[in-house]
């Protein structure tokens, strides 16, 4: 239902089922979700053209660019337009303890690890810290260099949101580092993922419509 209200009223399927899912963390979910957000943005654009977005620049009057130029303005965005401050990463020798306080106080289900450098060398997954909750006496010797993952999604700032797009779909990760270039993987930054799908998602809504 939820899926099905926000698909109708954005005319976005694709960011309905992400913002759905994300909360959920149920892949059973996806079958339902994807047939309920279809049926209801197909639905809501035979009896409103314009979603609760472009519904609400116009009644602003401002001229709202579509078809092609609202593609084309989003496939033109870059990583970096989109950046945001990165999240504060781990050290890789930041203890278990400081480690499960970071998840705790806040919304995150990854965290970046640098090293001295401040350069990419893994992430933290929440999911992963279960395995380790048995050890007793021994878990305050475990550290992010033990329980984090090897890197294997980043961004960089000069690419373009559409380039990325194969990778946003692939990650887990809500937010996506961004590094300076693939060679150094300096953080500078992060791409919330659901941001990005969300305007590649609306671009194709509008532009899709009124063709």
């Amino acid at each position: 239902g939820m899926g099905a209200m926000l698909a109708a009223t954005t005319h976005s399927v694709l960011l309905a089922m992400l913002m759905v899912f994300e909360m959920s963390l149920n892949y059973s979910l996806m079958p339902p979700l994807m047939l309920a957000c279809a049926v209801a943005a197909i639905l809501s654009r035979q009896f409103h053209a314009d979603s609760i977005y472009t519904a609400a620049v116009q009644e602003k009057s401002l001229l709202v660019e579509r078809d092609s130029q609202a593609m084309g303005a989003a496939t033109r965005k870059t990583v970096a337009d989109m950046m945001l401050e990165p999240l504060t990463p781990l050290a890789e020798s930041t203890r278990f303890a400081e480690i499960a306080d970071r998840f705790i106080a806040s919304t995150n289900n990854f965290l970046p690890v640098t090293d001295r450098q401040r350069r990419l060398i893994g992430m933290v997954a929440l999911q992963d810290l279960k395995e380790y909750l048995q050890m007793g006496a021994e878990l305050n010797a475990v550290i992010a260099l033990d329980v984090m993952r090897p890197v294997s999604i980043f961004v960089t700032p000069d690419q373009t949101i559409v380039s990325v797009l194969p990778k946003l779909l692939e990650a887990d990760l809500r937010n996506i580092p961004v590094v300076n270039n693939a060679t150094e993987r300096l953080l500078i930054g992060r791409v919330v993922r659901a941001e990005a799908l969300g305007l590649l998602s609306e671009a194709i809504a509008t532009g899709g419509a009124h063709r």
